[in-house]
């Protein structure tokens, strides 16, 4: 879906043949319906736009037949509307400017030129932005790691350690509720390649996060800064040797100003 919103292909042999390989491209827009939004992954979400449909009323309802009359009459107009948006776009398009383009910046920039034939200068620009905010809150919510790792940063500057560390102490502060659901990562590896598919969003919320290689061994590490501390005292970041849970001291060990058996652990889930 992410390949084909934004332009993409593949490649492979063509059947019972010699040929070279045969390169399939595409890219069109996809429209999803559900009772529930089924868009949950961050990279899917960051290419598409939300809409949250009100309950229609039970004296609007009509019949398939009568729906079709009502556009038929009505696509001669539909249809001359997007031309003039259209005529409009393309007299605008190279003067058109954003003050920070999002992931689909060719969609943007030839939206927002098509828009005033409708509405005021800006108003495109505006209601992405806002669709956007709303998108990433409802999929960090979905989503354990993200929520957690939001979570347990709170009120903290910087964290730092190895995947390893990050998803004990996640485990030690969210408590079993979490921990021990199907979302839930059990192995560091698949904790590390989850937390990478949040990258992105969790930056849009003011949590960082660089990787990096520390000493002669080339320890993986993650280091974790919270842009929304304001003035919260920057802890000493936890480092790749810090004390293992073989050692038997890190349940009981504080976590940057976190009991690692979640005492000061935000209270509840985030309401929306």
């Amino acid at each position: 879906l992410c390949r084909l919103s934004t332009g993409g292909g593949f490649a492979t042999r063509q059947l019972h043949s010699d040929r070279e390989e045969a390169i399939f491209g595409a890219m069109r827009p996809v429209l999803i319906n559900g009772i529930i939004d089924p868009v949950t992954r961050p990279d899917l979400s960051d290419r598409s736009i939300h809409l949250s449909l009100d309950r229609m009323p039970d004296e609007k309802r009509r019949t398939e037949a009568a729906y079709w009359e009502a556009f038929e009459e009505a696509a001669p107009a539909i249809f001359g509307a997007l031309l003039d948006g259209m005529a409009e776009g393309v007299r605008r398009l190279s003067r058109v400017r954003l003050e920070a383009l999002p992931r689909m910046a060719d969609f943007a920039l030839w939206a927002s030129a098509c828009e005033t034939a409708f509405w005021p200068e800006g108003t495109f620009e505006k209601a992405f932005a806002e669709n956007r905010e709303q998108s990433i809150d409802a999929v960090i919510q979905r989503d354990a790691v993200a929520q957690a790792v939001r979570d347990f940063m709170q009120g903290v500057a910087v964290w730092q350690g190895t995947a390893t560390q990050l998803l004990m102490a996640l485990e030690g502060a969210t408590g079993d509720r979490v921990t021990k659901s199907r979302d839930w990562p059990k192995s560091p590896s698949a904790f590390s390649a989850r937390l990478a598919r949040a990258e992105t969003f969790l930056s849009a919320v003011g949590v960082a996060i660089e990787r990096s290689q520390v000493g002669k061994a080339k320890t993986r590490t993650i280091t974790i800064r919270s842009e929304t501390t304001g003035s919260a005292t920057e802890a000493e970041p936890e480092t790749a040797s810090a004390p293992s849970a073989a050692s038997g001291n890190w349940a009981g060990a504080r976590l940057n100003g976190r009991m690692a058996d979640g005492a000061d652990a935000a209270d509840g889930d985030i309401q929306i």
